[in-house]
């Protein structure tokens, strides 16, 4: 697959802070695999999101895909 763009982001994921939706929706919708994101406390939405190390990793799951989340500087 070449360069592509995924758009999406309607702020259906609800999120502590609703501005990073979109970031959430355009990764599921491209079927991103790892999230590396700084701000990562702020991507753990409540009914969809397993936190498997809190502050560092978890993993949000849809019906159709598992989306991996991780705070750069905190995984080794």
């Amino acid at each position: 697959m070449g360069p592509h763009l995924t758009l999406g982001g309607t702020g259906v994921v609800m999120l502590r802070d609703g501005e990073d939706a979109h970031v959430l929706e355009a990764a599921i919708a491209g079927r991103a695999k790892v999230l590396v994101t700084g701000n990562f406390k702020d991507f753990i939405s409540n009914n969809d999101t397993q936190v498997i190390e809190m502050g560092r990793y978890a993993i949000h799951s849809t019906p159709t895909h598992t989306l991996h989340i991780a705070h750069p500087e905190k995984m080794n």
